[in-house]
C-alpha cells in the first residue's frame, strides 16, 4: 500500500459512522513549521515577552524571589544558598529540542547561580499557556540534563505548575493533548530489480475522542524521515545534531466537524536514494519516522520503530554496461567489480567509474553464465554490497532474431528490446502506443529463423527473492495450503490504492511476504479498508496433511502473438524433485523466450518429492499478421453505490477506437463511477472498415444472491479444455474447467464462505461466437489472468450457468 503524493480514500468508523478524508500533499517539500501555525505555542522562544527582572543578588540568610511578567516565578528559601549569590531566572532564548513524544508548552526557563551553591531546594512556578488547561492535557515539569529531558514531580496551582529545583538548569513545562493519540510504523519495502532507490514505508493511524483544532477545515500533520547518527540517542532526544532529516511530507487530515470521534489511517512511501546518503557502501545506519499532528496547543507527536539500513548499491544492465548509482562522495571508497563466469572468478575491476562495459569480459570468456557484483572491503574481507546481474551468453535452442538482447528482472515479466535503427542501443518494444492505433505489419519472419548467433539474457536479481506470479490488485494467497507438521509456507498479499491494511489485527504494508509455520490448522485474516468499505480476506493453512504438493506457477507474457513475434514463459516451482518444460529439464524458477511459427502448446511438468506429478499447460496462438486484437475490461463489475472502477483497453491492428463515441488511443484506461444500469461502449473500426463493439455493464448496489451464489475475484492458475466424450453428439461439449486461486470474495449468498481456490466450470455455449457477440464470458482466458466471476458453487466447485446472471469477466489482459 503505497501513496506517492496522491489522494487517500475514505474510511467508515464502525462505531460512529464517521467519514474522514485524508489528503497527502506537497511530498518532499518543506512542511510548515508547527510553531508558525495558528493556535500553536511559540515553543523555545522568548520573542515578544519582556522580562520585569531576571537577575538579583539574593542573600543566603534572607532568601528572595524573582518574578517574570508572564507569571513565572523562582523562590529561593532562607538557607537554601551556601553564600550570598547572584541568581538569574530568565526565559531561555533557545530551549533544547523537545523530547518525543511530548512537546514544549510555552517556553523554557534558565535558572543560574553566580558566586554560590544551591544547598536547599528552590521553588519554581511555571505558568501554563492560556490555551492549555487540565484535564484535557497531560502536563508535567521537565529539566534538561544536557542530553535529554527528565520528568519531575509537580503540583498544579492557580498560578501554574510548581516544582522543586535542587540544582540550576533549564526547566520547562511539557505535555500532550490526552484526547488524541497516534501510532506510526516504518518498514523497508521490497526493492524491485534494478530499482535505484530504496522504499521506506510509513503507515500511520490517528485517533481522536474530541474534535481537534481545525485550520481552514484541516488538521496539519507532518511525517519526517530521520536518519539516526547517534547510535540510538537521536531516537530519545530528537536532537538535530544527533539525527538528520532526510525527507518529509506534509499531511492534511480532514475530520468530519459534525462528529466528535474518529480514526484516520494514512501512509506514505519515502524513496531513499542510496547516492544521496553520506555513507560508504556496506555502512549501517537506522531510520525512523517522526509524526507530528498539530491538533492542539500541544501537538500529538509519535516516533516509529527504527529500521536498519545498510548502504546497498542496486546495479543494473543499461545498454552494454553494468551501472551503479553515483555516491554522495565519490573516490573515497574501496570498491570493486567482481566478474564471475560459470561460478569461477574471471576478473576484478576497480569501480572508480559508475559504469562497467561488459562486452570485453564476454569476449574474453566466450559462451557461459556471467555474474557481476560490487564488493567493498570490511576488516580485511571483501563483502558484496549490491544485487547481482547475470548475463547468459549461449547459442539459442529456439528461433530468435540475431543479436537480440533479452532483459529480464527476477520476479517480473521480461521485456524484449532490440537495437534501435542506426544507434545500436536497445529500446523497449511493446510500450503502450499512442494514436494512430495501427501496428506496423510484421516482416516476412526472416528474423525468427534459427541462427547460431549467441543470445545474451541479462537478469538483474533483487537483493531478496520476488515472486513471478502476476499480482492481483487485491489478493491474499499462500505457496501451499496443506502442510505437514513442522512445515512452513509463505503468505503473500498485494493490495493497492486503499486506505489501510491489517494482518491478523496488526497494521501491515500493502505488499508483503511472510513466512508462516503454524503448529495447527490456522486461518489468517487480511483486513483491507478502502473507499468502498472494509473487506476481510482469509487464508486457511491446514496442518497435518500428507502428500502435500508444491505451488506451481506457469504464465506467459502473451498467449496470442502475431506470426514472427515472441513471448516469454515464466514458471516457479520450489521444493520439488524435478521440473520439465516440453520434456526438457529446466530450473525450478526461471523464464524462457519462445517464438512459435504456428500455434504451439507448452507443457510444464513438475515432479514432487513424493513422486507425484503436476502438469500445467499454456498454448501460444498465432494471430495472422494484421488481424485485430481487442481486449476491454474493468477492475470490478459488481460494486457498491458510489464506488468507482477503472476501464482498460488494449486494441491493436485497427484504424480507430472510440469509447462512448469519444476518440481514444489503442491502449489506455479511464476511471468511471457507474450508476445503476449504466454501461460503457467501446467501438473500433478494423482494417476492413467494419465496426466491432464491446460493451461493459455493471451491477451497482448490493446484489441479491441465492444461497449457492458467489461473486469473487481471483487469478487464473490453469485452464483445462474438457474432453467431449461423444463427438458424434453435437452440442454436448462440456467446455472448460478453470482453476482460480487467490480468491477474493466480493459477495456470497450464504455466510461463512471461505475458499482460497475454486474450480470454475465454463460451458461451451457461453463462449462468444463472433466479434460482436454478447456473451456472459470473456474469452480467451489464460493462466496468470485476473478475473471476476459470478457463479453457483458447491464447495470449491463453481459453475457459470447459462441463462442466469452468472458471468466471467477479464480484470487484466
Amino acid at each position: 500500500m503505497t501513496y506517492f503524493c496522491t489522494l487517500t480514500r475514505l474510511r467508515w468508523l464502525a462505531l460512529v459512522g464517521l467519514i474522514v478524508v485524508l489528503t497527502l500533499a506537497g511530498c518532499r517539500g518543506s512542511a510548515p513549521d508547527a510553531a508558525k501555525m495558528p493556535g500553536a505555542p511559540a515553543a523555545g522562544t522568548a520573542a515578544g515577552l519582556p522580562v520585569v527582572e531576571s537577575s538579583d543578588l539574593i542573600k543566603a540568610a534572607e532568601g528572595g524571589a524573582i518574578t517574570l511578567d508572564d507569571g513565572a516565578r523562582l523562590a529561593v528559601p532562607q538557607g537554601a544558598l551556601s553564600t550570598d549569590a547572584r541568581v538569574t531566572f530568565a526565559p531561555g532564548n533557545s530551549a533544547p529540542i523537545v523530547p518525543i513524544p511530548r512537546t514544549l508548552l510555552g517556553r523554557g526557563y534558565d535558572f543560574a547561580l553566580d558566586g554560590g551553591e544551591l544547598t536547599g531546594v528552590a521553588l519554581l512556578t511555571l505558568p501554563l499557556p492560556a490555551e492549555v488547561a487540565s484535564p484535557p492535557y497531560d502536563v508535567a515539569p521537565y529539566r534538561w540534563n544536557g542530553r535529554t529531558w527528565e520528568r519531575l514531580n509537580g503540583r498544579a496551582t492557580p498560578e501554574g505548575i510548581q516544582v522543586g529545583a535542587n540544582r540550576p538548569g533549564v526547566y520547562a513545562l511539557q505535555g500532550q493533548w490526552s484526547l488524541a493519540d497516534a501510532v506510526v510504523a516504518l518498514a523497508r519495502s521490497e526493492t524491485a530489480p534494478g530499482q535505484q532507490s530504496v522504499p521506506l514505508s510509513a503507515t500511520a493511524q490517528y485517533r481522536y475522542t474530541a474534535l481537534p483544532t481545525l485550520q481552514d477545515g484541516y488538521v496539519p500533520a507532518r511525517l519526517t524521515l530521520k536518519q539516526d547518527t547517534s547510535g540510538g540517542a537521536g531516537r530519545v532526544t530528537g536532537d538535530a545534531t544527533l539525527d538528520k532529516t532526510v525527507d518529509e511530507a506534509q499531511v492534511l487530515l480532514q475530520p468530519d466537524p459534525a462528529q466528535a470521534e474518529g480514526v484516520i489511517d494514512f501512509s506514505h512511501v519515502f524513496q531513499l536514494a542510496p547516492g544521496a546518503l553520506e555513507l560508504n557502501p556496506g555502512d549501517t545506519t537506522r531510520f525512523y519516522t517522526l509524526l507530528t499532528v498539530t491538533d492542539s496547543a500541544a501537538p500529538t507527536r509519535r516516533l516509529s520503530n527504527g529500521v536498519e539500513y545498510a548502504q546497498f548499491l542496486p546495479i543494473q544492465a543499461v545498454g552494454r554496461a553494468i551501472v551503479r548509482p553515483k555516491l554522495a562522495v565519490e573516490g573515497g571508497q574501496d570498491l570493486r567489480w567482481h566478474i564471475q563466469r560459470d561460478g569461477q572468478t574471471l576478473a576484478f575491476e576497480r569501480a572508480a567509474a559508475t559504469e562497467l562495459p561488459f562486452e570485453p569480459f564476454l569476449a574474453q570468456g566466450g559462451l557461459g553464465d556471467y555474474r557481476f557484483t560490487l564488493e567493498t572491503q570490511r576488516n580485511g574481507d571483501w563483502i558484496v554490497v549490491s544485487n547481482d546481474v547475470n548475463i547468459e551468453l549461449t547459442v539459442p535452442a529456439t528461433a530468435a532474431p540475431p543479436g537480440e538482447l533479452v532483459v529480464a528482472s527476477e520476479g517480473t515479466p521480461a521485456a524484449l528490446v532490440t537495437p534501435a535503427p542506426g544507434t545500436g542501443e536497445p529500446v523497449p518494444i511493446g510500450t503502450p502506443p499512442s494514436p494512430p492505433t495501427r501496428r506496423p505489419t510484421p516482416g516476412n519472419g526472416a528474423g525468427a529463423q534459427p541462427s547460431a548467433t549467441p543470445t545474451m539474457a541479462v537478469v538483474a536479481a533483487a537483493a531478496t527473492a520476488t515472486r513471478t506470479r502476476t499480482a492481483a490488485e487485491s489478493v491474499f494467497w499462500a505457496d501451499r495450503y496443506n502442510l505437514a507438521t513442522g512445515e512452513c509456507t509463505n503468505l503473500y498479499w498485494d493490495v493497492q490504492n486503499v486506505i489501510s491494511v491489517y494482518f491478523n489485527g496488526n497494521p501491515a504494508e500493502g505488499k508483503e511476504t511472510r513466512q508462516m509455520c503454524p503448529t495447527q490448522t490456522t486461518t489468517y485474516t487480511l483486513r483491507v479498508n478502502s473507499s468502498s468499505g472494509t473487506q476481510d480476506r482469509t487464508v486457511t493453512l491446514t496442518v497435518g496433511a500428507s502428500g502435500t504438493q508444491a505451488a506451481v506457477e506457469f504464465t506467459a507474457d502473451a498467449t496470442q502473438v502475431n506470426k514472427g513475434q515472441c513471448t516469454v514463459l515464466h514458471w516457479r516451482a520450489l521444493d520439488v524433485s524435478a521440473v520439465y518444460l516440453n520434456n526438457g529439464g529446466v530450473a525450478g524458477e526461471s523464464s524462457q523466450q519462445v517464438c512459435p511459427e504456428v500455434t504451439t502448446p507448452y507443457e510444464l511438468r513438475v515432479v514432487n518429492n513424493d513422486g507425484t506429478t503436476i502438469t500445467k499447460r499454456i498454448t501460444v496462438s498465432i494471430v495472422p499478421a494484421g488481424n485485430m486484437i481487442l481486449r476491454f475490461w474493468a477492475d470490478q463489475y459488481t460494486m457498491a453505490e458510489g464506488a468507482c472502477t477503472e476501464l482498460t483497453w488494449n486494441i491493436q491492428n485497427v484504424q480507430e477506437v472510440y469509447l462512448d463515441d469519444q476518440p481514444q488511443p489503442g491502449q489506455a484506461s479511464k476511471s468511471v463511477c457507474p450508476q445503476a444500469n449504466q454501461s460503457y461502449l467501446l467501438r473500433v473500426i478494423d482494417d476492413s472498415g467494419a465496426n466491432i463493439e464491446r460493451r461493459l455493464a455493471f451491477s451497482v448496489g448490493v446484489p441479491v444472491l441465492s444461497a449457492q451464489e458467489l461473486i469473487a475475484q481471483g487469478i487464473v492458475n490453469e485452464v483445462v479444455q474438457l474432453i467431449d466424450t461423444d463427438p458424434n453428439q453435437a452440442g454436448d461439449q462440456p467446455g472448460y474447467r478453470l482453476v482460480i486461486d487467490g480468491v477474493n470474495k466480493l459477495y456470497a449468498g450464504t455466510a461463512g464462505w471461505d475458499q482460497s481456490a475454486v474450480s470454475l466450470m465454463v460451458p461451451q455455449e457461453d463462449l462468444p461466437s463472433s466479434p460482436n457477440a454478447v456473451a456472459s464470458v470473456d474469452w480467451p482466458v489464460n493462466p496468470g489472468q485476473q478475473v471476476e466471476f459470478r457463479a453457483f458453487c458447491a464447495g470449491e466447485n463453481c459453475t457459470v450457468r447459462t441463462n442466469e446472471k452468472s458471468y466471467l469477466r477479464w480484470r487484466s489482459d
